[in-house]
């Protein structure tokens, strides 16, 4: 829950958001308050487990190039995604005792894992050097305190890695406030490269790279416009249930 309830002697409490909470937000308030208000713990999803095994590598990998200057061998980041998928470890307690609902084998899973990471790592990891990995953001704004925490920042830019079954269309990633909270929170430059590299979990599981810039523009709207209803929402307690009506809501998307 990202309310900071520190405040004392009648001070306003002040709100610490993370771009994650944000995004549920907008999608739909109710399953915010149902996650992080209520507390009601629900199964994951495969594709978001595998999406967790292979960040896990992808972080192993740019730590070590972080130490090295060079990345690991293909044989050394499938071992470190084999030992960890077998366990379902992937070195955080935020997911660890959720139970998951396995869409497809846990075995076929491995092996996309496995394809999608030999894939990354012949088509992206030679253009990636990487100067911080999963490092957050702190970023003071009207006296809400925003955090955001990209997969990668490198000599490009900012990067993150999403494994999806297809990547984004153009009008989708213009939309897409991760890279503008990413950006603003980062005090990156308008228009600063923020590069998607998406691992498809196609029929042949394979891997592509977006960009998105923001202008100022952009970045002024996500402050100015986006912002404050959410803090009201927060602050007020009321969540409404955005999604009735649409296709977020619905067992396919929600599952509260």
């Amino acid at each position: 829950m990202p309310l900071c309830m520190g405040s004392s002697m009648g001070r306003r409490t002040v709100l610490t958001l993370r771009r994650s909470h944000i995004a549920q937000m907008i999608k739909c308030p109710k399953s915010y308050e149902l996650q992080h208000i209520q507390k009601i713990v629900m199964p994951r999803p495969s594709h978001l487990v595998l999406g967790s095994g292979c960040h896990h590598a992808l972080a192993g990998n740019f730590n070590y190039k972080l130490n090295t200057g060079t990345d690991m061998a293909i044989s050394d980041l499938i071992d470190l995604f084999s030992d960890a998928w077998d366990k379902l470890d992937f070195g955080t307690d935020e997911n660890k005792n959720r139970p998951i609902i396995w869409d497809d084998p846990k075995d076929y899973l491995k092996d996309v894992g496995v394809l999608l990471l030999k894939s990354i790592h012949i088509k992206y990891f030679p253009i990636l050097q990487p100067l911080a990995v999963e490092h957050t953001f702190t970023k003071e704004i009207n006296g809400i305190i925003l955090q955001s925490t990209p997969d990668l920042i490198t000599t490009r830019g900012i990067a993150d890695f999403k494994t999806a079954k297809r990547r984004k269309s153009p009008d989708d990633l213009a939309r897409d406030i991760q890279p503008t909270c990413h950006l603003l929170v980062s005090n990156s430059p308008p228009d600063s490269n923020y590069e998607f590299y998406y691992m498809l979990k196609q029929k042949v599981p394979t891997t592509d790279m977006m960009v998105a810039k923001r202008s100022q523009a952009a970045l002024d709207w996500f402050t100015n416009e986006l912002l404050p209803p959410v803090v009201r929402m927060l602050e007020t307690g009321l969540f409404p249930p955005l999604g009735i009506g649409s296709w977020l809501c619905s067992p396919d998307y929600c599952q509260y």
